[in-house]
């Protein structure tokens, strides 16, 4: 019995997040870009 494998090229919807094509353009960005980049910190009470 043989089993074939077959892959497929997926295209993504998007490269980034909004905020952060608004800084660095419409291109890939780094999780360390998209994790630090405009971060607020809240306050808790």
């Amino acid at each position: 019995m043989q089993i074939d494998i077959k892959t497929s090229n997926v295209k993504p919807i998007r490269n980034t997040y909004k905020y952060v094509e608004k800084r660095f353009g419409d291109k890939v960005a780094s999780r360390y870009q998209e994790a630090s980049y405009d971060i607020r910190s809240i306050q808790h009470e």
